[in-house]
């Protein structure tokens, strides 16, 4: 099962969408409800972790909180950010009343979409194909990078890595922004090996989902 989430702390701007998406999407297809995190930081992780496809967040995060509740220091435009930093290419949806936000203006290149809930309610079917579509290639890709990455990671740490080898993990290093790998007596081989540990772990909760792609 793969996920579309949805990320607004207001009830009544979700609560259509709620109602309505779970049965516009495909079969193999659910939608879930993101929490509001300490961090902006945090959704990547909480993403790989509930098998979300894709995101559907709203711009401001801190207009309707539960009594007693922290107060959202982030906006959507800082979970763009921190989800394309740390997986590039996900499909991810602004719905917003507020598309001149100056946060927003500065990121909406990272965002699929930036409409209103009303435009996206009209026009629902066309933006969940376009969305899953990008969805499905987008895992596909995410886990041939990442095998990419931890098999030429592991080669240039054990110096055996060719010149144009290097030169691939490089630009894999700048895509996902991780650092240089030299030697095992370099800082950052220590880093390196936690987040090889990391990609296993990212791999594992990849490949079921690509198993549903097949199926479907």
């Amino acid at each position: 099962m793969r996920n579309f989430a949805i990320l607004d702390d207001r009830s009544d701007g979700k609560e259509s969408i709620m109602r309505v998406l779970p049965h516009e999407l495909p079969p193999d297809w659910g939608l879930i409800e993101a929490p509001l995190l300490a961090s902006a930081a945090d959704y990547p992780d909480w993403i790989v972790a509930n098998a979300v496809g894709v995101l559907l967040v709203d711009q401001l995060l801190n207009e309707e909180l539960p009594a007693g509740a922290d107060p959202i220091t982030y906006k959507g435009s800082d979970v763009l950010q921190t989800v394309q930093r740390a997986l590039p290419g996900f499909p991810l949806v602004v719905l917003t009343a507020y598309s001149n936000d100056q946060d927003l203006v500065a990121n909406k290149g990272k965002a699929d979409y930036v409409m209103s809930r009303a435009t996206f309610m009209v026009e629902m079917n066309d933006y969940i194909e376009r969305l899953v579509r990008h969805a499905t290639d987008f895992l596909a890709n995410y886990q041939l990078q990442l095998s990419e990455f931890s098999s030429l990671s592991q080669k240039k740490a054990q110096g055996q890595a060719s010149a144009e080898e290097g030169t691939r993990l490089e630009a894999l290093q700048g895509l996902f922004d991780w650092p240089t790998v030299r030697s095992p007596k370099d800082d950052a081989f220590d880093e390196i090996e936690a987040r090889l540990k990391t990609l296993e772990a990212l791999k594992e909760k990849i490949e079921p989902l690509l198993k549903l792609k097949k199926k479907s």
